[in-house]
């Protein structure tokens, strides 16, 4: 998990201050931030998650939510745009929707379930490819209506969630996994993240290690710990960092190491949790976990 992109203290929206830009995007990678007008970064949002293309505009909604909701848009220049909301107190995407007339963004903002958005088709027209065609290559003010915002369901592994880990990891910077293994209990339904081992460790006893915590502290984690050739043993993960060791021998040719949903033991049909980098005893650390809908 070490292997995965960038910095991790979550967007939460600060006190309105003249000198705070409440929020600021690289359209080259997703990533987004809250920084001062002298540059110090106070808080980070990592979007990067195949939207269709990278984040751009952003508008900071207060009246939704426990913290409010970031709106954002992404996608390409001469394709529909797409619009995401983002729960600050969450630290998770709720939605995201189509804007189907839409083809070159510039410009966006919520008001109750009124979405007013700028596109800038006339200038995109001349740009290089892909630009917007006919209908789409005029500059007007389009509004949508929000529907009602429900749970997007989606599986990710990212860097979000927490300043820093906890003592026991040294302070490192925890990851977020969002695992969501659908609506039945059979294996089909599994969400599992994996990481990939060696030939070298074959037949070798390997020492799993996670050490994490709920999202959402009033409710009760289960995650699953295995290697590929064995058996998925639960592990629960309340409000508090708790750390949870698996020991097993890797398999010749089967010796991937993988955390994941836990089917009928869990009481949900997702993963939420926040934790540092698993730990495991033998193999290669430059290895990436994937994550791998159904097992």
């Amino acid at each position: 998990l070490d292997q995965e992109k960038g910095p991790s203290t979550p967007f939460q929206r600060p006190p309105y201050h003249s000198a705070l830009i409440p929020g600021t995007s690289d359209a080259a990678n997703g990533d987004v931030w809250c920084v001062t007008l002298t540059g110090v970064m106070l808080r980070y949002a990592d979007f990067n998650g195949g939207w269709g293309g990278p984040i751009d505009h952003i508008c900071v909604d207060p009246s939704r939510g426990a913290a409010g909701y970031l709106w954002l848009t992404a996608g390409a220049n001469g394709s529909p745009g797409m619009l995401l909301a983002w729960d600050i107190a969450k630290d998770q995407l709720v939605n995201r929707w189509l804007l189907d007339s839409a083809q070159a963004v510039e410009g966006l903002l919520v008001s109750g379930t009124t979405l007013k958005v700028v596109s800038d088709g006339y200038y995109h027209m001349f740009g290089s490819a892909p630009n917007s065609a006919a209908p789409y290559n005029v500059n007007e003010m389009q509004t949508y209506t929000i529907p009602a915002i429900t749970q997007w369901r989606y599986s990710r592994v990212f860097k979000a969630g927490e300043i820093v880990g906890p003592p026991v990891a040294g302070g490192r910077q925890p990851y977020r996994l969002i695992l969501d293994r659908g609506d039945g209990n059979t294996s089909a339904d599994f969400t599992l993240i994996t990481r990939d081992a060696d030939a070298s460790i074959n037949g070798q006893v390997a020492i799993m290690s996670w050490t994490g915590k709920s999202i959402d502290p009033a409710v009760t984690a289960n995650m699953a710990m295995r290697l590929l050739n064995g058996a998925a043993t639960n592990f629960t993960f309340g409000a508090d960092y708790v750390r949870r060791s698996l020991s097993a021998t890797f398999a010749s040719g089967a010796n991937n190491t993988q955390l994941g949903t836990r089917g009928t033991m869990s009481p949900d049909n997702i993963v939420n949790v926040v934790g540092t980098a698993l730990a495991v005893s033998l193999g290669s650390a430059a290895l990436e976990y994937a994550a791998r809908p159904g097992a």
